[in-house]
């Protein structure tokens, strides 16, 4: 009757550890194939091809700049001007909205806007106009490129793959392990 007794205390405890291991087994694959929340940061951008201008002495726009869609704020900026009524590095960052920067020359203090299509992103936008320091001048070409390196697929795939794997393989040892 002890042996009974031990044997169902057993069974109750194993039986128990695997409600456990199930249970544990769906929350990690019910926590997996939820989708994460994306954060936003600062993006790099490059001007490519260069913006070019309108205008008499052709002004042409290249180098890249760092921009956080959160505040928004220009973190960095490496702006080339030649050509133009203004031409030299601006890269001091002053100020940035959803679809404008705003960068200044170290030496002079002179200012150049640069104005989107639309708002940056992860996407490619098109400069619609500079201004030099706030008399726009339509752009004829020049995008902001996102320099964002491409992003490897998720292991929580596999790692869902694993635990539904690993949930079928316990199942089918279960069925084999009962009594016909």
């Amino acid at each position: 009757m002890t042996l009974q007794c031990r044997h169902s205390w057993v069974r109750i405890i194993v039986g128990a550890c695997k409600l456990t291991l199930r249970g544990a087994m769906v929350v990690s694959a019910a926590y997996l194939a939820t989708p994460t929340v994306a954060t936003a940061t600062p993006i790099t951008y490059v001007l490519n091809p260069p913006v070019t201008l309108l205008g008499g002495s052709a002004p042409t726009i290249f180098g890249s700049f760092t921009f956080d869609a959160t505040g928004p704020t220009l973190d960095t900026a490496d702006l080339s001007v030649t050509g133009g009524p203004q031409p030299e590095s601006y890269t001091v960052p002053v100020s940035a909205t959803p679809n404008e920067i705003e960068a200044e020359m170290p030496t002079t203090g002179n200012m150049m806007l640069l104005i989107f299509a639309d708002a940056l992103g992860n996407a490619p936008d098109p400069v619609s106009g500079v201004g030099f320091p706030r008399d726009p001048i339509p752009a004829i070409s020049g995008d902001a490129v996102p320099d964002v390196p491409s992003i490897p697929e998720p292991s929580s795939l596999a790692l869902l793959g694993g635990v539904v794997g690993l949930f079928l393989l316990i199942s089918r040892m279960n069925r084999r392990g009962r009594p016909a």
